[in-house]
């Protein structure tokens, strides 16, 4: 079968726009597709972030009242930043009470255990952490802070390649000095690009995926448990003594609740 030049010249077209469309598309579709998995990852930040607000509310109601709370975060160099994420969270009560012989080490064992839960928390929202999957398939993997900045940032890098490589502008314009088909119709999609390319492309280029609203927002590790020891005896001490009653009722209520758990 003989095919004229104009035949061979038009098929020749249909490949490329049909490869260039391949790319084009394939490339966005691979992007959206993995933000839409980015997006989705952003609910471990939330339950890591309720994991460290639950626990900090709790902590802020063991000192008793809201001086002493106070007290303790400005001696271990806490910013009041950090202490007002609890303001209006709720308090997760169902925490262990440990074991002592006398009410106040019992008080000072509780406010230590519960800071050093609270230091691990933070530390899991910054830096994720593994779990046992329920459906048998193993172990994954709780996205952090950090690393969801890290994906962010590459991600975007992405987006920007994809933008700058193949702008749909550029794509639009290759496309209509390769159509051949008709004066009217190079005209038609002529006018739609010439000038207005900017324009295009603010419409359909990629868009950056913003990782800092997700969760808490960046949270500043907190000083380790030894060393704040010395501060939570201290101020655990001087509690118990002068709220002796109060400290009582707290620890027997969370007992209660400890059981009932």
């Amino acid at each position: 079968m003989v095919h004229t030049r104009d035949e061979m010249v038009d098929a020749l077209d249909e490949e490329v726009l049909s490869e260039m469309a391949c790319s084009f598309f394939g490339a966005r579709c691979s992007i959206d597709d993995e933000v839409e998995l980015f997006e989705a990852r952003a609910a471990d930040l939330e339950l890591a972030g309720q994991r460290v607000t639950s626990l900090l509310a709790l902590l802020n109601e063991a000192f008793i009242e809201p001086h002493h709370a106070q007290r303790f975060w400005a001696a271990i160099n806490v910013p009041e930043s950090f202490v007002a994420l609890a303001s209006g969270q709720r308090v997760s009560h169902y925490h262990a009470v440990p074991w002592a012989l006398t009410l106040c080490r019992r008080y000072v064992k509780f406010l230590e255990r519960l800071y050093a839960s609270l230091v691990l928390a933070v530390e899991r929202y910054r830096s994720g952490t593994d779990y046992q999957r329920t459906d048998g398939m193993g172990r994954s993997r709780l996205v952090g802070w950090d690393g969801y900045q890290k994906w962010a940032e590459e991600l975007n890098a992405r987006i920007d390649a994809v933008n700058a490589n193949q702008s749909p502008s550029a794509v639009l314009g290759f496309a209509r000095g390769l159509d051949m088909s008709g004066a009217e119709k190079a005209r038609v999609v002529g006018a739609a690009i010439n000038g207005y390319s900017d324009a295009i492309d603010d419409n359909l280029n990629l868009h950056h995926v913003d990782g800092s609203a997700a969760g808490l927002g960046p949270v500043q590790p907190l000083p380790s448990p030894d060393a704040v020891r010395s501060v939570i005896r201290s101020e655990g001490r001087a509690i118990c003594a002068a709220e002796r009653r109060r400290v009582m009722a707290l620890l027997d209520r969370l007992s209660r609740l400890a059981e009932v758990s």
